[in-house]
């Protein structure tokens, strides 16, 4: 009967399924065993038995592991016992090796950029037993140089610095400054091999080489000071705080009474960030005044010998460019100048094309200026104006002049000769004398190889003028002698003091807290990472205290030579004239007086008499103008609408003037007596040797600032920028990185090396 509604496949459903689940079991039993052929065993340890005797190969497998566990042979090369970690941690110590980091490691802390050990391995390293390590003393820097900079900080940089640069400086526009920046090198080559065991005491071991690679840095400089006295004694010794927004902000951290071997974490991210700040901090962006010099560069450029060789490449340098001009003005006279007359046909400057010779004329005349041939004239013999003829042609003009008929023009044409043929009988083809053929060309040729020997001896002038100018250039001035704005960088590498490469670092300072008027002196030590920090457990008992700052202090450099800021208001007695004399004159003195105002200083003159107190004005141009607003332009600090400053300053300084009297035993020599009312009454000889290197310097000042320009009034960067707050930007004067600084102006910017 069949079956309604149910179809062939339903009904043998379950048959499939069963079916295939058996197709399924038996290829995985012949895979398994391999009852198709090929491998027919399975494989224990490295043996391969028949599937039947697998179970008895396992048992004797087990049997043996066992007998060679429970046997008292043991190879004499083998340890009886496994050392523990900790023994093993104090073996690698032993050999200045790093182990690979195991459960130990310092896994809170990441590794660092240029790191060769895991920091983690390093803190918690430590000594085995008795060994005793070389204690680690970094050298001192080098004595420090010391220079005064002077010049009119930006308005936008005291704007983005804050109150603490504005409260050292003048509380209005400009901003003037009148700063100490301090110099010293210090010897990063000898620190790697003092920790690479270089010159370790007998019986002391290097450090370990996991304790300080990667970890050790120069973290901070401290730049000490002392003031001197009216009695010439030094005060005391006080710490010179980072400048006004160059703060790394590492010093605090190392002062925290809480650090931990943690915290080096945040410390080396700081110092790698922030190695400028520690090391070369640049100076400000300066709107007026010179370009930031580094102390080392200025005074090589101060170095009496260089002056010598300035002053002798200047002169050298305008012999020459007057030398040049008389050439220049002599080459123009002969050489189309309005004096000379340009012939016809001829090519550049008067002179005939080269080649020789003028080109013939053509013949009969024309407008090419040769003459047409001219009719004889009557009753005259044409041979005084043309050469001698054919017979043929005499005879005809003889028969004429017999009969008395002369000979027309249209009976008659006179030959025409080139000026070759006519030359060779002594004539120019129009009548009179002519020169010798070759004598205008030998003038020519003589006149134009002299005009190619002037205009050679010019661009041999030219040329040297080139390189002088580049040898004064490398010196720091211009041909005429001024100084030239630095726009160079400290070229030396921001790398870390484990860097092979890296053989010395320059460190340089700036302090604005500097006094007028008042002599200072610098010293320098360094703060590096300390390699022991944080494992006082793993030292002995004597060295335990190496570890208990997280930084090391390095010796301290020698004092640097005292270095004064002159006053805000300086004076010299130029000339004096005793009373009495012939004309019974009265004592006079002739006074000038410096006041540093907008980045230079400004001079000022007067003669005083007895009792005069000095007062005169001195030149202000007219483009140094003062910005009293600030605005933002597309999110950059902007200065506003300028304000004129007055055309004249008045200089006033507190000396009068008492008299003048002759040096006992010199008469042509005087004394100026004067009053400050300071000091009291002092006695000034004019003009004196002593000072003349100062006022120098001040009247070169004054003269810059005459012709001085001030810097744009937009400051760039001033958007923000990855620099730290209130960083000059780069490429501007005063500011710039370095090394990647200010040299030039780097302050370093700006940094004139």
């Amino acid at each position: 009967m069949k079956l309604k509604g149910i179809t062939i496949f339903e009904q043998h459903a379950e048959k499939l399924v069963l079916a295939v689940f058996s197709v399924f079991l038996l290829v995985v039993l012949v895979m398994q065993v391999g009852l198709l052929g090929g491998n027919k065993g399975v494989k224990v340890g490295a043996k391969e038995v028949t599937l039947d005797g697998a179970l008895k190969a396992v048992r004797d497998a087990a049997l043996t592991r066992k007998a060679s566990l429970e046997s008292p042979n043991v190879l004499p090369e083998l340890p009886e016992a496994l050392p523990s970690p900790l023994e093993r941690w104090n073996d690698a110590l032993a050999k200045n090796e790093a182990p690979a980091p195991g459960p130990l490691a310092w896994a809170a802390t990441p590794r660092l950029i240029g790191e060769q050990s895991d920091l983690g391995a390093a803190a918690s390293a430590s000594a085995a037993g008795d060994r005793r390590f070389a204690e680690l003393t970094p050298e001192a820097p080098s004595t420090p140089q010391v220079a005064v900079y002077e010049g009119t900080i930006h308005p936008v940089e005291v704007t983005k610095v804050g109150s603490e640069l504005a409260s050292l400086l003048p509380a209005q526009q400009p901003y003037d400054v009148r700063a100490l920046s301090v110099q010293a090198t210090w010897n990063a080559e000898d620190l790697r091999s003092d920790l690479a065991g270089a010159g370790a005491p007998e019986g002391a071991q290097p450090v370990p080489a996991v304790l300080w690679q990667g970890r050790v840095e120069l973290l901070d400089v401290e730049w000490m000071r002392q003031t001197r006295g009216s009695d010439g004694t030094w005060g005391e010794e006080t710490l010179l705080p980072p400048p006004p927004g160059r703060d790394s902000k590492i010093r605090p951290l190392l002062s925290k009474s809480d650090f931990l071997p943690a915290d080096f974490r945040e410390v080396l991210e700081f110092e790698r960030a922030r190695r400028e700040l520690v090391r070369r901090p640049p100076f400000y962006a300066t709107i007026a005044g010179d370009a930031w010099t580094n102390p080392s560069a200025l005074a090589s450029q101060l170095d009496p010998a260089r002056a010598e060789t300035i002053e002798a490449k200047v002169r050298q340098h305008k012999g020459i460019t007057d030398e040049a001009e008389r050439l220049r003005r002599q080459i123009e006279s002969i050489d189309g100048g309005p004096t000379k007359p340009t012939p016809p046909g001829g090519g550049p400057g008067g002179f005939p094309p080269p080649g020789g010779r003028q080109p013939p004329p053509p013949p009969g005349g024309g407008p090419d200026g040769n003459s047409p041939p001219k009719t004889p004239p009557a009753g005259g013999s044409p041979r005084s104006e043309l050469p001698a003829l054919p017979a043929a042609r005499d005879q005809a003009l003889a028969s004429s002049a017999s009969v008395g008929t002369p000979a027309s023009e249209p009976e008659f044409q006179w030959p025409q000769f080139s000026p070759e043929i006519v030359a060779q009988f002594g004539g120019d083809g129009r009548g009179g004398e002519r020169k010798p053929p070759d004598a205008d060309q030998r003038r020519e040729e003589r006149e134009r190889e002299r005009l190619e020997n002037l205009r050679k001896k010019l661009a041999e002038f030219e040329t040297q003028l080139e390189d002088l100018a580049t040898e004064l250039a490398d010196l720091g001035v211009a041909p005429d002698g001024k100084p030239l704005a630095s726009t160079a960088q400290f070229a030396e590498p921001l790398d870390s003091i484990l860097q092979p490469s890296l053989k010395s670092v320059t460190l340089w300072t700036h302090d604005l807290a500097a006094v007028p008027g008042q002599t200072y002196r610098y010293k320098a030590r360094l703060r590096v990472t300390n390699p022991f920090y944080g494992n006082a457990e793993r030292l002995i008992e004597e060295q335990r205290a190496l570890a208990q700052a997280p930084s090391v202090l390095s010796a301290e450099s020698d004092w640097s030579e005292p270095t004064s800021v002159e006053p805000s208001v300086v004076y010299f007695v130029t000339a004096a004239t005793q009373p009495g004399g012939p004309l019974q004159s009265d004592a006079k003195a002739s006074v000038e007086a410096f006041e540093f105002f907008y980045g230079y200083w400004r001079q000022a003159r007067a003669q005083l008499q007895p009792g005069d107190t000095f007062a005169a004005s001195a030149a202000v141009p007219e483009q140094f103008v003062t910005y009293p607003g600030m605005k933002s332009v597309a999110g950059k600090l902007e200065l506003g609408d300028p304000s004129k400053t007055a055309a004249e300053r008045v200089v006033q300084a507190n000396v009068m003037l008492l008299d003048v009297a002759s040096i006992p035993g010199a008469s042509d020599r005087s004394l100026v007596y004067v009053r400050e009312s300071e000091a009291g009454v002092l006695a000034r000889r004019p003009a004196d040797p002593a000072v003349q290197t100062v006022l120098q310097r001040l009247q070169g000042s004054a003269q810059r600032g005459q012709s001085g320009q001030l810097r744009p009034t937009d400051l760039p960067g001033g958007d923000g920028s990855s620099r730290p707050a209130g960083f000059p930007p780069p490429g501007f004067p005063g500011g710039g990185r370095q090394g990647g600084d200010d040299g030039s102006d780097s302050g370093s910017g700006d940094s004139r090396e």
